[in-house]
């Protein structure tokens, strides 16, 4: 069956990018919200920057789903911004491979309650 219609690999990476873009601006925007004193004290420019690195950490952990992603930010937030060293049994479950996504983010939710 031939293609209906080819994305050049250019206009996939702008998709990727809007996609991405549009995520942290609604991910800012929840945070903010939930934790307005530490956007207060952080400012516009370094809150973004914090929550672009906790979306960077997050996926170096595996954990992919917009959702997922979510969960990890605030429990990133209510770590100071470094799970790893604030919970040090964060890092030995973030980095097991063989967990998914969902499971590390809800086992530091259910550790956290």
């Amino acid at each position: 069956m031939p293609r209906l219609w080819t994305l050049p690999r250019e206009a996939m990476a702008a998709l990727e990018e809007a996609a991405r873009q549009r995520f942290q601006k609604q991910m800012r925007s929840r945070l903010s919200k939930a934790f307005p004193d530490r956007a207060r004290e952080l400012g516009e420019a370094e809150f973004a920057a914090a929550v672009a690195r906790g979306i960077g950490e997050a996926l170096d952990y595996g954990i992919t789903a917009e959702r997922d992603i979510e969960g990890f930010l605030h429990l990133y937030f209510q770590a100071d911004l470094d799970p790893g060293s604030r919970w040090p049994w964060a890092e030995e479950t973030l980095a097991r491979p063989e967990l998914s996504g969902s499971a590390k983010v809800e086992f530091m939710q259910r550790m956290m309650e």
